[in-house]
């Protein structure tokens, strides 16, 4: 049942906490674009939608910014389920408080009066169908995971209001309570910096292990003196500073437990540099529930997934193979200004190379006007060859320019002919050895070309854990 159909019906579900009413909220932690969907009559609680999005939110403004707004169901379908199963919004709304069991218990303590029971009946009559309170549960918590609340907007005094968060120390995998963290606190050497093992976490699902690298100061007080802010910058500039980022890259991961190889399956990074004002607060957590000092450091929380696992295991055996991402190092940058034009340059094993150009004409990009999108078209298309022979890739060393919007363009034309259409260039890859086409612009422009290698000079390293 949609909300529509649910307006034009004569459902009383007041008994069940779910009161009709204005639709617009009032308060300050409604979201902009919300919709009241129906109240609670306790707190100013009230379940809502935004625009352009069917999820529906419980709105508690007693919770003062923790919480007050959670996802609860994917659509109105969904919520009148809910509710039909829980009897009260009260155990939807508060299902974040509570365990499985405790929510059980909470559902099941609902007292059905004839009126609750006249409620649900008539939920049932008009199609709306019951789940069991376990699947409740685990639809509630999976809702509270799956939407990331920060990217609605809300009203400017929301935010003047926003208290100063509290560090907050929490660890779960996919929703599953820690089985138990065990300490390591191992350091070790590696890429030049110092890093430390600091615990592993065990989970029904598989394992968690956080290691702490510290980058080394010099290097972050170069970058720092070098590229400013990086965020101001453009074009080759910005590109360097990407490359030479000491927070830019992370490790592969992989851990042996009891012998058996258990692969990376994905990996999260948490940053803490003192010296910046906007410091995060889950760093400065972790920073105080491990003990850490003021230094800059990185935490990696690496997830690994164990179909043996169950939790509690006893581990016998445990090691970590940390893997270095192979950055593309730029080793040379220029721009020729026609055939026979050359460049030489090192490659990161001490060989010098020359790279010469062969041809260098312009190309024109066939592209669509999309919604009132225009397209760059103008590019260059270079051939070269490079002596003796090196595993490089060259590229434009700028982004190109971005398209441009004309509301008065707002349709989709398509460069064609008998055969059919053109294909829709939106962006050109180094196709074959030797040949280049550059980022497309609205004009013709010298292009800066760079060099670039993929580096893989950093060995793995191997720490045993247990």
């Amino acid at each position: 049942m949609t909300y529509e159909e649910y307006k034009k019906s004569n459902l009383d579900l007041s008994a069940l906490g779910f009161m009709r009413g204005d639709e617009d909220g009032g308060y300050m932690c409604d979201p902009v674009g919300a919709r009241v969907l129906g109240w609670c009559g306790v707190d100013g609680i009230h379940f809502s939608t935004v625009s352009g999005c069917e999820v529906v939110f419980a709105i508690s403004p007693m919770n003062f910014y923790d919480h007050d707004v959670q996802p609860v169901a994917k659509d109105f379908d969904e919520f009148l389920s809910l509710l039909l199963t829980c009897r009260d919004t009260a155990a939807i709304e508060q299902a974040w408080l509570m365990d499985a069991d405790a929510f059980a218990d909470f559902v099941n303590g609902v007292e059905v009066t004839d009126d609750v029971k006249a409620a649900l009946d008539a939920l049932k009559d008009a199609g709306v169908d019951e789940m069991s309170v376990v699947d409740a549960y685990r639809i509630l918590r999976e809702r509270a995971g799956s939407f990331d609340v920060k990217r609605l907007e809300f009203p400017p005094e929301y935010y003047e209001n926003m208290p100063e968060p509290t560090p907050v120390w929490s660890i779960d995998y996919d929703g599953d309570v820690d089985d138990g963290e065990t300490r390591v606190d191992k350091s070790f050497e590696w890429c030049g910096e110092t890093w430390r093992v600091l615990a592993y976490h065990d989970f029904k699902k598989g394992l968690l292990v956080d290691v702490m690298r510290v980058p080394d100061p010099e290097i972050l007080a170069t970058f720092q003196y070098k590229y400013g802010d990086p965020e101001s910058l453009t074009g080759e500039a910005r590109e360097r500073a990407e490359e030479e980022d000491p927070f830019s890259s992370a490790p592969r991961a992989e851990l042996t437990v009891n012998g058996e190889t258990l692969h990376q399956s994905r990996m999260s990074c948490i940053y803490h540099v003192p010296e910046t004002d906007n410091v995060d607060t889950y760093a400065a957590a972790a920073k105080e529930h491990y003990g850490i000092g003021d230094e800059t450091f990185v935490i990696y929380r690496a997830a690994f997934n164990s179909k043996r696992g169950r939790g509690g295991r006893k581990i016998s055996s445990m090691s970590l193979t940390l893997s270095a991402e192979q950055k593309l190092v730029t080793l040379s940058t220029f721009s020729p200004t026609g055939a026979g034009g050359s460049v030489k340059f090192t490659t990161l094993d001490g060989v010098e190379h020359t790279l010469t150009v062969t041809s260098l004409c312009d190309s024109v990009l066939d592209m669509p006007n999309v919604n009132g999108y225009e397209f760059p078209t103008a590019a260059v298309e270079m051939e070269y060859e490079i002596v003796p022979p090196a595993d490089v890739t060259v590229t434009d060393a700028n982004g190109g320019d971005s398209p441009k919007y004309d509301a008065r363009k707002n349709e989709l034309s398509v460069i064609g002919g008998a055969d059919g259409p053109t294909s829709f260039i939106f962006s050109r890859k180094q196709t074959k050895p030797g040949v280049v086409t550059s980022n497309p612009r609205f004009s013709r422009t010298r292009v800066t070309w760079c060099v670039r290698e993929r580096d893989t000079r950093t060995k793995p390293v191997t720490l045993d854990i247990i």
